[in-house]
């Protein structure tokens, strides 16, 4: 049975064992089980072991570009409400400033 191979020192103090270290050892036996003549286990893991790099690498780079697209329309939102705010409060100022003799509203700015 694949428990036995988890040895007394894999496990932590919480008596625990690490989820990669079991995967590890389960890969370790399904190459060791399956390896065939003339392939080497190690030279398959090492090829595995760059694919799931890869993909993992991969993986981060999907994450970040989805993050900083929420950033992205998070900020145009933002900007938008802004400029609507501001435009308010020109409006605002330039309609009070009107009814006042001596004064000119300021310029609305494009």
């Amino acid at each position: 049975m694949f428990s036995v191979e988890v040895e007394q020192r894999d496990i932590g103090a919480e008596s625990k064992v690490p989820l990669d270290e079991l995967c590890h050892k389960a890969v370790e036996r399904s190459l060791g089980a399956r390896s065939a003549p003339g392939v080497t286990a190690p030279g398959l893991l090492a090829q595995v072991s760059a694919l799931v790099s890869a993909l993992e690498a991969a993986w981060r780079r999907r994450e970040a570009h989805a993050a900083v697209a929420t950033a992205l329309e998070l900020h145009s939102a933002a900007g938008r409400r802004l400029q609507l705010e501001l435009t308010t409060y020109h409006w605002l100022h330039h309609a009070s400033l009107q009814g006042i003799p001596g004064l000119s509203p300021p310029p609305f700015s494009k």
